[in-house]
């Protein structure tokens, strides 16, 4: 018995390092042809030749490609196979299992239809609706003349909104907006937790919510109590017990300092770009190249780089463009994985481009 648990935990964790090192890292794209890359620094399958690449999200690449003569949106699963195709004119990335699609009313796409895939390509929620966001937290905002609010996945109004713009839950709490563009906060009961007397939208972040008013931004807590006064000019959501505030410089750039959750000071103003933390660290940028700080604000990676992006598992997007150096770093600076000069990037953990 003893020896058949260790041959099958052998056995679990050989299938798990396999699986982890077949995780999309990049998207990278030279000429028409997109290469895609493992966190191994191998290819996950043979380049594509795509029209669009538009993100990667829950084990789906979405890209517009041609298919049998026809210009179509689909997506791709990890091998690179294509498995749904739509005949929608736009679609979106796949959030808890469900995709938007959107269909055109006339010939430039100002008036649309939008409507919801399951990850099986079936459409669920039909295009009735003249907007829509993806779903968090298993609710969708929607709206058409009929109703207005959100709907669960099987397209069942469960709030309703009176007037209001619906935003993504996060933490149970998601933002409205009236028809003035003023913001409040509710809760998955329908009811507002704050007034609607803010300037933006934002989500809820490490139990805190980026608020901004009259010109200033502040912290609430995610039940709509206060939390940090609204006294910085600019301000980024909280991660890893960290937050970016800035204040305007000449000619309206920002500088930006680092506080903790006890609104400590840790840095001067001094960074002119910034990017919150991750793995432990954060990318900064002080005069024309990027580094790497840790929570102390002290740096860890001096900066040498052009453009970088986040730590994630040890790993970092980065260029140092004078080189013709591009590809991912370990936290000692050092590249690992390399790849050619690239006409754009796209980093499949992050579901972002990074140059």
């Amino acid at each position: 018995m003893r020896r058949l648990l260790i041959i099958t935990v052998c056995f679990l964790i050989t299938n798990f390092l396999l699986l982890s090192k077949s995780e999309p890292l990049v998207a990278y794209r030279i000429g028409d042809l997109w290469h895609f890359i493992g966190i191994d620094g191998k290819p996950l399958f043979k380049p594509k030749k795509l029209i669009e690449f538009g993100g990667y999200k829950d084990g789906y690449y979405r890209i517009r490609t041609e298919i049998k003569g026809k210009k179509r949106w689909a997506f791709m699963d990890k091998k690179g196979e294509i498995k749904i195709i739509t005949d929608a004119h736009l679609l979106m990335d796949f959030s808890e299992g469900m995709a938007i699609t959107i269909k055109f009313l006339d010939s430039i796409g100002h008036k649309r239809l939008y409507g919801f895939i399951n990850d099986k390509g079936k459409q669920i929620i039909p295009n009735i609706y003249i907007d829509a966001i993806p779903f968090s937290e298993g609710l969708a905002y929607v709206m058409n003349k009929e109703q207005r609010g959100y709907v669960n996945k099987k397209g069942e109004l469960e709030i309703v909104l009176e007037n209001l713009v619906g935003y993504s839950f996060s933490s149970g709490v998601a933002a409205v907006s009236d028809r003035n563009s003023l913001v409040g906060y509710i809760n998955k009961n329908g009811e507002l937790i704050t007034a609607i007397e803010y300037d933006e939208p934002t989500e809820c972040s490490e139990g805190l919510l980026r608020v901004y008013k009259d010109g200033y931004f502040g912290y609430l807590k995610c039940d709509g109590t206060p939390y940090i006064e609204l006294k910085y000019q600019n301000a980024l959501d909280f991660s890893e017990g960290m937050a970016w505030v800035g204040i305007l410089h000449h000619q309206y750039m920002t500088l930006w300092a680092l506080i903790n959750k006890e609104d400590s000071m840790l840095t001067d103003y001094k960074f002119k770009q910034v990017h919150n933390f991750s793995d432990g660290l954060a990318a900064v940028r002080e005069g024309d190249l990027w580094g790497f700080i840790d929570k102390n604000g002290k740096y860890v990676i001096e900066p040498q780089f052009s453009s970088v992006d986040s730590f994630i598992n040890g790993l970092a997007w980065a260029a140092k463009q004078n080189e013709d150096l591009y590809g991912f770093i370990n936290k000692q600076g050092e590249f690992v994985i390399k790849i050619p000069k690239p006409n754009s990037v796209f980093d499949l953990r992050l579901n972002r481009v990074v140059m």
